[in-house]
């Protein structure tokens, strides 16, 4: 049975090539993922490309879990190449997620980046060098840093406590104009159904 026709205008597939046009909603994203895993039911298939073929603004919702699922297939022998991409995509660090650690965190700006944690200690790491840069780009009111700083260590400590998984990915954003920002986590784990599985 095919997998579901993507959006209008996401993306257009030609044997294991993959044309984008945009992936900016999580609906472009899951169908691209299901043509994907459609092409991989081939034993023979081993690789896949994708051709961006106009830009698109890269957000943390779509980058991150794009990021993951691309390592998730590398790790199970599959490549990934590109052959047509853009600058705003590329500086993402989405083919290659960047390893967390303290002097990394300082030298690069943290911010419109993939980053991939191992351990709590990664966790600890990752955070101080995002809070560090948002206290310093944006004004805060009292308290809501903080409360911002402990949200996310439950979120990001979900992947090991609840995923069952190695590691987790992590990108984020400010959007100045609209006054936001924008979070994503992605892990390769066992999914929430299952994580409640057993449970009271």
């Amino acid at each position: 049975m095919p997998p579901p026709q993507p959006p209008a205008s996401a993306f257009t597939r030609k044997g294991k090539r993959f044309f984008v046009q945009r992936l900016e909603k999580a609906s472009h994203f899951s169908a691209l993922l299901a043509e994907i895993e459609f092409v991989f039911k081939n034993p023979h298939t081993r690789e896949f490309v994708l051709y961006f073929k106009e830009r698109f603004r890269p957000f943390p919702n779509i980058v991150t879990p794009l990021a993951c699922a691309i390592e998730h297939l590398r790790r199970s022998d599959r490549n990934v190449r590109t052959n047509e991409t853009f600058e705003e995509l590329e500086e993402t660090s989405y083919l290659m997620p960047m390893g967390v650690l303290s002097e990394r965190m300082v030298e690069t700006n943290p911010v419109g980046k993939v980053w991939r944690y191992e351990s709590p200690a990664e966790i600890d790491t990752l955070l101080d060098g995002t809070l560090r840069f948002l206290a310093s780009r944006l004004q805060w009111e009292r308290g809501t840093l903080h409360a911002l700083e402990w949200s996310l260590y439950e979120l990001l400590d979900n992947v090991f406590q609840h995923a069952q998984v190695q590691a987790g990915y992590f990108m984020f954003q400010i959007q100045q104009e609209r006054r936001r920002l924008s979070f994503c986590i992605a892990d390769q784990g066992r999914g929430i159904y299952a994580s409640f599985s057993g449970s009271k």
